[in-house]
């Protein structure tokens, strides 16, 4: 079994992946807030060698919203803090799988491959955009094998109520009426459950350098979300639509997956009505 490293361990992805890795009996070392910043060098003096390190570490906050309040800090942690970790890396002889984020703005065409124009609209995006830049210089300078995930919308069970799925699930599990920003919207969910199942395997992966998108491939609006919890559910709450849309609104997001399942040999496992299944029955 390998040695590695998670940062970002008690986030929402690391814990799913850290009660993984253990029950495969990896010996992990384990890197959060608490235990240090990623932007300082320092924090990794303490780090043992390992064999592969998952990033997934991010500033405190709820991504999008907080990034534009702070930028300065999103940029910081993120492109600095990759920076270390590459430096971890290129001592350590290690591998890296870096989680970035959407970074496609307005799709030209759906689904949307990994070589579309990119066009990072916020700075949360924008930074995680920065940080694959410096993590293809070291792949490409410094032969360390680095993959790159692009994440779409991953939700599951325990996952904070600031993003959408929870949020639903929430109101819908109270019984009161269902009260969002905007129906119309469609995104790509993948599963926690398939998410971490991509994370493990890009631990075989032997190229340099890959950027590998990870989705379901199908859409399905904020309003066909609500429908289905509902369904599962067996309510039949009021939906108060607010019509509000947010600054550079998407109106439909598709992940090409076609290169997850060449490379890693990877498909998701769970539907959408699967995934809620098990949040709304947990």
């Amino acid at each position: 079994m390998s040695k590695i490293l998670v940062t970002g361990s008690s986030g929402f992805i690391g814990q799913a992946l850290c009660k993984v890795l253990y029950d495969e009996g990896h010996k992990l070392q384990l890197m959060n807030r608490a235990r240090g910043d990623i932007a300082d060098a320092k924090t990794f003096n303490t780090i043992e060698k390992v064999d592969h390190v998952f990033n997934l570490a991010v500033p405190s906050g709820s991504f999008v919203p907080e990034s534009w309040q702070n930028p300065d800090v999103f940029i910081r942690v993120t492109v600095q803090g990759v920076t270390n970790i590459l430096e971890f890396c290129r001592k350590s002889g290690a591998r890296l799988t870096h989680i970035s984020s959407y970074l496609y703005g307005a799709p030209d065409k759906l689904p949307i491959p990994e070589n579309a124009p990119l066009r990072p609209n916020n700075p949360y995006a924008f930074s995680k955009y920065l940080s694959e830049q410096v993590c293809e210089f070291y792949a490409k300078y410094f032969d360390i094998n680095i993959v790159v995930i692009r994440g779409f919308n991953i939700y599951g069970p325990d996952q904070d109520q600031d993003f959408l799925i929870p949020r639903i699930v929430d109101q819908v599990l109270k019984g009161r009426e269902i009260i969002v920003e905007d129906v119309k919207p469609k995104r790509d969910f993948v599963f926690i459950d398939d998410f971490i199942r991509a994370l493990l395997m890009t631990m075989s992966v032997t190229s340099s350098f890959e950027v590998i998108n990870i989705g379901s491939g199908k859409s399905y609006s904020v309003g066909e979300v609500i429908e289905l919890t509902q369904e599962i559910a067996g309510t039949r709450l009021p939906i108060i639509n607010k019509n509000k849309s947010r600054v550079n609104e998407i109106n439909d997001v598709v992940a090409d997956i076609s290169k997850a399942q060449e490379v890693l040999g990877w498909t998701p496992e769970h539907s959408l009505r699967q995934g809620l299944q098990k949040i709304v029955s947990k």
